[in-house]
């Protein structure tokens, strides 16, 4: 039976884009509906597969393959190694400048007190004592007249305690404010610097 006796023919413009045209309004010939639904699937298959494929690529390029993820741990590690060398000489080398700050400061504050008194003040209060033991004493259980004691204790010749203390230092007996060398210094218990005078050259 021929469309054009079953109802009104007319062609539509290919709406969906799958390049088939519809012919009628009402019956359509059996022939011009299966041609488009022939079409329309083999659009619809390609189209699905070429999604699938897209997709596959999308999902492999979001993650990492074992050889690749084992390259970027070896080249972080390679990096790691060759910075943190220059990472310890560097703060190796801070540390060396507060040093030698720490001592110019020391040195500054000990010639005004020598200015002042017109001489240096003694090792430790005992002369009996000995003339090494106590030359890195801040307190010395008693009083602060001798060793490091008068530069403390005047805030215009020392101005912080933490210049008597030498950033590399790290035995507790002489580093600044532990069990063993508490600061401020406990009464009848010493409390040590980490830098010392020696006897006969400012003594």
């Amino acid at each position: 039976m021929d469309c054009l006796e079953v109802g009104a023919v007319m062609d539509t413009p290919d709406i969906r884009g799958d390049g088939c045209v519809g012919r009628t309004v009402g019956l359509a010939d059996r022939g011009g509906r299966r041609s488009c639904r022939g079409r329309r699937g083999r659009l619809l298959r390609e189209r699905l597969l070429h999604g699938r494929l897209l997709g596959g690529r999308f999902r492999r390029g979001r993650g990492f393959t074992l050889i690749e993820l084992l390259v970027v741990v070896s080249i972080i590690s390679l990096l790691i190694s060759i910075l943190l060398p220059s990472l310890k000489k560097a703060r190796g080398m801070a540390k060396d400048t507060v040093c030698k700050t720490n001592l110019r400061s020391i040195y500054l504050a000990q010639t005004l007190l020598m200015e002042v008194r017109g001489r240096f003040q003694t090792l430790n209060n005992e002369e009996n004592d000995g003339k090494w033991q106590y030359n890195y004493l801040i307190y010395d259980g008693g009083d602060w007249k001798s060793n490091f004691g008068p530069l403390v204790t005047d805030k215009k010749l020392l101005h912080e305690i933490k210049l008597l203390y030498c950033p590399f230092q790290t035995d507790r007996s002489h580093a600044f404010d532990t069990s063993d060398n508490p600061w401020p210094p406990d009464d009848l218990f010493d409390t040590r610097a980490t830098y010392a005078r020696r006897h006969l050259l400012t003594n």
